[in-house]
């Protein structure tokens, strides 16, 4: 399982710096305003994401052991198309985003939405390689485009950017295709397809309040801050988020093997020494990449452009919350592999509160560094409740995650 975690913080690692090279040459070459727009298209993506997740997200991996995968697939391709559609049309009828961007909307979500299901297939098929592949591709085909299209052929238009976006999904979605394919045959499934239905639904929606109320808490600020400090300031601002969250790979790395290794393993002493143990793994490692991070120049940013100058405060505001959640990650993943998403949900509930109060009071009057510290507060809460319901269900105690000797051979 260790090659697995490293293969896969090693995956997530080349698709944080595809990211991260995107927004450089973006940034560069557009300005902070066309950043902005971007960063509210994606963003927009990623609500419709949301909801299509319910069906065709973690719970397809979640039940792929046990049920046939071509019924799973077939109602998770349903229901993200009619989500793709109607979930676009609210955010465009809302003013929520410009009504020109609806196509681009509309395509890079369905295909983001298809590219989940045939993911999730892969992790629960415990076939993370693939799943690996597939985010590689995604990635790091977005930044080849827009390599291309910028610097080789100098093209300054924000719309080639969302052709790069689409081109990227659509063909990782094929290359999807073709690794599930072995597993889309028919096979006999006991469960009535309404109760299949009923299970998929309460457990993906249980699992999207989750997401949707963390959503709020790490991206309301976007909100807040476009509002009423602009654009510009939220284009400089995402600059350094997407730089603080270039370390979550380390988490989501370890938390995507631990949630597939989980939903195979039926032993509970088990689960909960492998989640004690993943927990020890990300923080220790997190540390480390915030002391790299914080040690890197403030004049590279301003040499990527000068609306970036200096954003490097921001880094040491945003590090206590890049902290605080690879440890509530591990933790969020523990809870959904053994479906109790509700804990999930009360945690995410009381970070809601926090983020929306602190980010209200500190962002008018500290701007962007009072969005770095409203992370802060709001994944420190969301973790101190979540390490909580887990130490109170498993016995474990403060003093058994603490790394020692005995964890290079669990």
């Amino acid at each position: 399982m260790l090659v697995k975690i490293i293969e896969t913080i090693f995956s997530k690692g080349i698709t944080a710096i595809a990211n991260f090279v995107t927004m450089i040459v973006t940034a560069g070459f557009l300005g902070a305003g066309l950043r902005g727009e971007i960063v509210l298209l994606l963003l927009s993506v990623n609500i419709v994401n949301l909801f299509q997740v319910i069906m065709g997200g973690p719970v397809i991996a979640y039940l792929t052991p046990q049920h046939s995968v071509h019924r799973l697939f077939a109602i998770g391709m349903i229901w993200t198309l009619a989500i793709g559609a109607v979930g676009s049309w609210l955010l465009i009828v809302s003013n929520l985003l410009p009504q020109h961007l609806f196509p681009e909307l509309f395509i890079i979500s369905v295909l983001q939405g298809v590219l989940s299901i045939n993911q999730n297939v892969l992790i629960g098929k415990e076939r993370i390689s693939l799943q690996n592949i597939l985010e590689i591709l995604r990635s790091a085909g977005v930044m080849a485009l827009v390599l291309v299209m910028m610097i080789g052929m100098e093209i300054r238009d924000v719309n080639y950017v969302y052709y790069a976006y689409i081109g990227a999904n659509g063909v990782a979605v094929l290359l999807g295709f073709v690794f599930i394919f072995r597993y889309l045959k028919p096979e006999e499934d006991n469960t009535a397809l309404g109760r299949l239905f009923t299970n998929m639904l309460r457990f993906g929606t249980q699992t999207q309040i989750n997401n949707i109320s963390q959503i709020l808490n790490y991206r309301f600020v976007y909100f807040l801050i476009e509002k009423w400090k602009g654009i510009d300031v939220l284009g400089a601002f995402s600059v350094a988020v997407s730089i603080g969250e270039a370390l979550w790979v380390i988490c989501k790395g370890i938390a995507t093997n631990q949630f597939a290794r989980l939903i195979n393993e039926k032993d509970e002493e088990k689960r909960n020494a492998l989640s004690v143990l993943m927990v020890k793994l990300s923080t220790t490692l997190t540390v480390f990449g915030i002391l790299a991070l914080l040690l890197i120049p403030q004049s590279l940013y301003g040499w990527i452009h000068d609306d970036f100058a200096h954003i490097k405060p921001l880094l040491y505001a945003f590090a206590p919350g890049i902290l605080f959640l690879a440890m509530f990650t591990i933790f969020n993943h523990h809870f959904t592999a053994i479906d109790r998403n509700m804990i999930n949900v009360q945690a995410s509930l009381i970070g809601n509160g926090i983020s929306i109060i602190s980010g209200i009071v500190l962002i008018d009057d500290y701007g962007s560094a009072g969005g770095a510290l409203t992370y802060g507060l709001a994944y420190f809460a969301m973790l101190l409740y979540l390490a909580y319901r887990f130490m109170s269900m498993t016995g474990k105690s403060l003093r058994d995650f603490v790394p020692g000797p005995s964890d290079l051979n669990p």
